[in-house]
Formats: C-alpha cells, structure tokens, sequence
C-alpha cells in the first residue's frame, strides 16, 4: 500500500460509525490503522478496523500508529472527518512531500465559511501551516526525517509544520475538499475563533505549551488534547 491511514481517537463515539463506513469503500486500497488515546465512551470497543491504544497526547498516538504502518505516505485523519471519493488519488498523484486538503466545516454559518478560508485554507497558502482537521499528509520518508510529531498536549500539528518547513518541505495545500466537524464552535464561532488564534500567537512568543493546554481545556470544558478539533 502506498498510503497508511492513522486515525487518532479519544471519545468518538458519535463519529466513528460514519468514518469507518467511508473506509470500507477502500478495501484494498490503503491500510487503515486507528490509535486510540484512552476513550471512555466504548469508541473502542466500536472500532472494527486494526488499532491499537496509546493512552496519551495526541502527537505520541500518531507516532505509534505510523511505527506500525508501512505506506510510503502517512495520512493524519481526525475520526469526524469525511473525505471525497478522490482523496487517496489526489494523495498518490500529488508529488507533494507534505500537505493537506482544503477544508470545509458541516455549518451553514457565513463566519465559519470565511474562517475556513481564510483562517485554515489561506494560512496554509501563505505560511504553510496545517492543522489535523485538514488532513495532513506526508512521506514517511519526511516524517521520518523530521523526528515524528512532538509529544506535546497542544499544538503537535503547528509544531510539526514549522519542522518539516525548517526542513525545507512546506506544507502544500491539495485543491481537494475535506468536511470536518463544526463541533468545537458549539460555544460560540467567533470566540473560538479568537481563543485559536490568541493560542497560536502565544505559542509562537514562546509560552509554555503546557500552561496553554490549561487555557484551552478552560475555555472548551473538556480534556480534548487537541487544537483544531
């Protein structure tokens, strides 16, 4: 198989009945490879492809994941995704060392519209930053290369771009559609919003990554131990 598919789970339940159903269109495609962080909502026990269990960030499940894989392309996908028909081709055919899709959120709302433009799709045409709910994509060769994700609570996929930039392999956007979840912006759109981006500047001004988990699990309500999800 040229790409392995690793998907990093934690309490996804309401999700992973619809992703699994995407995957099986697949078969003999790609291999799939779910790494659970500890889900305590029977997520696993649901999961009827191969998985495993690294009750920990999420950056330390997705390097488990990818150290048992094999496919030359390693492809990051969140559990409440949903990803077109096209998408592994588009993957195959790139020629891209790294890079993600264009993402869409499941929301009729105009800010999260623009938010999607601009905020995830733009960024990653002008910087080169990706975030996981763009499905992010990269030879193992390059993943190798750049020691992996770090072990970190927050902001694994930030860091992961500014690494494989430093390594002279930006983050190329694939001008193919991804639907992600418009869950997180349940607590209001604009102030998530505006949460995200005051993190991410803290993070580059260089702010224990650990005192900006606390920020977040405050402002969510949750342990998610994710960014954009």
């Amino acid at each position: 198989m040229s790409v392995s598919i690793i998907i990093p789970t934690l309490n996804e339940r309401a999700s992973i009945d619809a992703l699994q159903s995407q995957l099986d269109a697949l078969e003999g495609k790609a291999d799939v490879l779910f790494s659970d962080g500890g889900s305590t909502d029977g997520t696993y026990e649901r999961i009827r492809y191969p998985k495993i269990q690294r009750a920990h960030y999420r950056g330390a499940q997705m390097n488990a994941a990818a150290r048992e894989t094999h496919g030359e392309y390693l492809w990051f996908l969140h559990a409440d995704s949903r990803f077109s028909a096209d998408s592994l081709q588009a993957i195959e055919e790139s020629g891209f060392d790294v890079g993600c899709f264009r993402v869409h959120f499941d929301s009729s709302s105009a800010l999260l519209k623009l938010a999607a433009f601009w905020a995830s799709n733009w960024r990653v045409r002008a910087r080169h930053i990706a975030f996981g709910d763009q499905g992010i994509f990269v030879k193992r060769s390059l993943f190798l290369q750049v020691g992996a994700y770090r072990d970190i609570p927050l902001m694994e996929d930030y860091q992961f771009s500014l690494d494989v930039r430093a390594a002279g392999h930006p983050v190329q956007l694939l001008d193919v559609p991804l639907v992600t979840s418009a869950r997180r912006f349940q607590r209001g759109a604009a102030s998530t919003l505006l949460q995200m981006k005051r993190l991410q500047f803290q993070y580059r001004r260089g702010v224990d990554v650990a005192l900006l988990h606390k920020s977040y699990e405050s402002h969510d309500g949750k342990d998610d131990c994710s960014f954009e999800r």
